[in-house]
């Protein structure tokens, strides 16, 4: 029989999949699958982090209550119920931080296996819950202690007795259940590391620049060991001059290696404050220049910015992480 469970490497970091379709439901084996690879890694010197995420279309949406039909005394209740416990808080006792990436739903158990994580990562459409009550029960596995932690005591307890699924932003807007948001239902790459590539990196790349090919060539290799490569519509156009067809762009620049961001809003204004004040020094531009919306929208979404000229970045976003030939 395969497991359930799968693990795979990225960098330092072990990403943990639970795929048990239709909705990646916790059984027995789910539960001993989760807990065995959070083990494995806590004892691997190569391992800084771990992420638990879904297969498919959605986060654990819940607990398989197929397993009421195992529990044949009260006895066998309270000895699933104290291992259950126990699992949890040996993710919780991890001396590693564990990462929840939750899209689709998380509900019931698998609401409170996010619960135990460190930390919380969720797509914008994601849906938090904890709906036994509609089952005539109550959270069993601690959600009625660490859900009014994370959510507050007011949002916790709607929760938990009208058992409704609440979004992402609304879990968001209590004491930190959900503590990072990402747009679409690729959780994964919200929660590893992502480099934003700037296009002189892509052209030495590209191009096999003859002094700078192997630093850039070196640089985007390490950033993809650590997590996602990706570009914006910005980097994406000022690679485009060097190509006659919208394909060979494509096949230059794989969406499937570099992925595709779009530039949000927040990075539109910020580029235009960070332009402002490239006026007020005496700039001679009269409209955004690139960098500024490129710098912006690493500002914005917290990425890494790997370019082989920082100075503008330096100036107008120093809070930017960099990845440059000067360190």
């Amino acid at each position: 029989m395969t497991s359930p469970i799968s693990t795979e490497r990225c960098g330092d970091v072990l990403v943990v999949t639970c795929d048990n379709p239709p909705v990646n439901a916790l059984g027995p084996v789910v539960w001993e699958g989760v807990d065995a690879a959070v083990q494995r890694a806590i004892h691997d010197s190569a391992v800084e982090a771990i992420v638990l995420i879904g297969a498919g279309t959605t986060f654990i949406a819940g607990a398989d209550i197929k397993v009421f039909d195992l529990l044949k005394t009260p006895q066998d209740s309270l000895t699933r119920s104290a291992g259950t416990h126990a699992l949890l808080r040996r993710i919780e006792d991890s001396p590693k931080p564990v990462v929840a990436a939750i899209h689709g739903n998380a509900l019931g158990g698998g609401m409170e296996v996010a619960m135990s994580c460190h930390f919380r990562v969720a797509a914008r459409d994601a849906k938090v819950g904890q709906p036994e009550v509609l089952l005539g029960i109550i959270p069993g596995a601690a959600g009625t202690q660490r859900l009014p932690r994370l959510a507050g005591a007011e949002l916790a307890l709607q929760m938990c007795t009208d058992g409704k699924p609440v979004s992402a932003p609304r879990a968001k807007t209590g004491a930190g259940y959900d503590d990072r948001r990402t747009d679409g239902a690729d959780a994964r790459r919200g929660v590893m590391a992502t480099t934003l590539v700037d296009s002189n990196v892509l052209f030495d790349y590209l191009t096999e620049d003859e002094d700078w090919f192997e630093w850039s060539a070196s640089m985007l290799e390490e950033a993809a060991d650590r997590g996602a490569l990706a570009i914006n519509p910005i980097i994406y156009s000022e690679v485009s001059v060097r190509y006659d067809r919208i394909e060979d762009l494509d096949a230059a620049l794989p969406a499937e290696f570099f992925a595709r961001l779009p530039l949000p809003w927040e990075a539109a204004f910020l580029a235009g404050k960070g332009f402002a004040k490239y006026r007020r020094r005496g700039g001679a531009r009269r409209s955004p220049l690139p960098d500024f919306f490129i710098g912006a929208h690493a500002a914005v979404e917290g990425l890494t910015l790997l370019t082989r000229d920082a100075r503008r970045f330096r100036r107008y976003f120093p809070t930017l992480s960099l990845i440059t030939p000067e360190g």
